[in-house]
């Protein structure tokens, strides 16, 4: 990725040359043309494709002054990865450094910390100011730009300079920041420093931890009002000033949950139920850490995303709640242990588990299920009943296939006027997964979808133990011609060749894949 964005070092020029992008030709002479509130508003559209906003930076003043607050919004976004790319983080601490206040240098030079070489010139727009999402770990890699990184638990002059930078760093964000919209809460009491009862109140979306000090959510539940969105993570011990800023809201719509230890927060389930009229997604993570009867009060749920991955995750809770204007059940992989691991009278790692969340509503929209190993057949069986009950109304569905469901598939397919997307998990017995001469032929399944899907259908999954020949993929797409564009996700067991991939690369070039991806 090119990050030159972030280097303050472009010089403007009255003329510029054309500029030769992918997909457009750009010359200075639409710019006369172009009001600043619609160029605006047409860069809003490429808020997720970053090198068409890099190349508009060096069109001229007027584009580059547009484009530069759309991307300085969440500049770090790109980088919050596993892969550490040193040459971004010293580019963008750079330009942090340069926004610092003096006073604040002044502190640093009297504590003995060293900036970097910085430029004399000042910068040219306000991009601290732009930024509306900030995290810890974003502001913590700065800081190591700044003072290195920890050498020894035992050095104390280390611990103080990381607090001290993280002190000033915070104050600028606080200080020059007019719209933040997230982030997450550092060792740091935000509300007292100059600034933050602007920009505070604003914020939507928060991630934090119950470890953090309770004083700290006290001091935010005074001004931060208007959560739209609650992260906590982690989350495994109740917290009377993380309750008391929950209960302080006025419209939180969405939860997420991560546990590492799975302990049960009463007072957290408390909180939310005050929340109940508003909230209308949760979702958990490692572990399930709230009370069945709490999750059961929690009546407007339109959406419950489980995604866990211990035994002891606590999965078999959900039993006995009933969720009936539940519209989204989204179920991350799953490998089931052995049935004497499990206490519920129906095993909270099968499929009739999840059909027993579904049957109360009326409303379901969208069930998206992965369990290992596969459902038994006459699981899945009574689960094609479900989702014909529904099929008017779903847009995105989890299909296990196997040769004697194909009616089933047919019939679906067929009803299912609203469906944008699914996933077609082939299922063999488990003992024939790695024998190709076992695998499912795809070319039946591709001409059903093609001939009897809903003309909404823009995404497919195929997973599992599948054939797929090159001549069976090419029918498929010449089949979707009229169709609008699809993305395709293979993730089968069948080895793709180089034709294969070839094929597909040339689909996608003509328009008629919008993408498609491996696994």
């Amino acid at each position: 990725m090119n990050h030159s964005f972030f280097l303050d070092q472009l010089s403007y020029k009255k003329n510029y040359p054309t500029t030769n992008m992918s997909t457009t030709t750009i010359t200075t002479t639409m710019t006369p043309h172009l009001p600043n509130d619609c160029l605006r508003d047409v860069f809003e559209y490429l808020t997720h494709h970053p090198k068409s906003l890099h190349s508009c930076l060096l069109v001229n003043r007027l584009w580059c002054e547009n484009a530069v607050p759309i991307l300085w919004r969440d500049p770090f976004r790109y980088n919050r990865t596993f892969y550490y790319d040193s040459n971004y983080w010293k580019s963008i601490t750079h330009i942090i450094l340069l926004c610092l206040p003096q006073e604040s240098k002044d502190i640093f030079e009297s504590n003995d910390i060293k900036l970097p070489k910085l430029s004399s010139k000042s910068p040219l727009f306000d991009y601290v100011g732009c930024c509306q999402y900030i995290s810890c770990q974003d502001i913590y890699e700065i800081i190591s730009e700044i003072i290195g990184y920890e050498q020894s638990f035992a050095d104390i002059s280390w611990y103080y300079n990381l607090n001290l930078v993280e002190n000033e760093i915070w104050k600028m964000f606080m200080n020059r920041c007019q719209s933040l919209k997230y982030i997450e809460i550092p060792n740091v009491s935000l509300p007292y420093i100059p600034g933050s009862s602007i920009c505070l109140p604003q914020l939507t979306e928060l991630e934090c931890s119950t470890y953090k000090s309770p004083k700290l959510f006290v001091d935010l539940a005074q001004i931060v009002k208007d959560l739209v969105r609650l992260v906590i993570n982690l989350c495994d011990e109740d917290n009377n000033g993380l309750i008391s800023l929950i209960t302080s809201q006025n419209r939180l719509q969405e939860v997420k949950l991560i546990s590492s230890e799975g302990n049960e927060c009463p007072g957290i389930g408390q909180a939310l139920i005050t929340q109940a009229t508003t909230l209308i997604s949760i979702e958990f993570e490692e572990n399930l850490c709230l009370q069945p009867e709490h999750l059961s009060m929690l009546t407007n749920l339109k959406r419950l995303s489980i995604d866990l991955e211990e035994d002891n995750s606590g999965l078999n809770l959900l039993e006995s709640v009933i969720l009936p204007k539940l519209e989204i059940l989204e179920v991350g992989r799953l490998d089931a242990p052995s049935p004497s691991s499990s206490s519920s009278s129906v095993s909270p790692y099968s499929l009739e588990f999840y059909m027993n969340i579904i049957k109360p509503t009326t409303q379901i929209e969208r069930i998206e299920i992965e369990t290992w190993p596969h459902p038994p057949k006459y699981q899945i069986l009574s689960y094609n009943q479900i989702i014909l009950k529904y099929c008017s109304k779903l847009e995105y569905v989890s299909f296990w296939y196997f040769n004697e469901v194909f009616k089933d598939l047919e019939e679906f397919l067929t009803c299912s006027i609203q469906l944008k997307g699914i996933n077609i998990e082939a299922v063999t017995d488990e003992n024939d997964n790695n024998n190709e001469e076992y695998w499912l032929d795809s070319c039946d399944v591709l001409g059903l979808i093609v001939n009897k899907a809903s003309t909404n259908l823009e995404e497919i999954v195929l997973s599992g133990a599948w054939n797929l020949s090159l001549e069976d993929l090419q029918d498929f797409l010449e089949g979707w011609r009229k169709r609008k564009s699809l993305y395709l996700r293979l993730s089968i067991d069948f080895e793709l060749t180089n034709e294969h991939i070839e094929m597909l690369n040339d689909y996608e070039a003509i328009g008629l894949l919008k993408g498609w991806s491996r696994w």
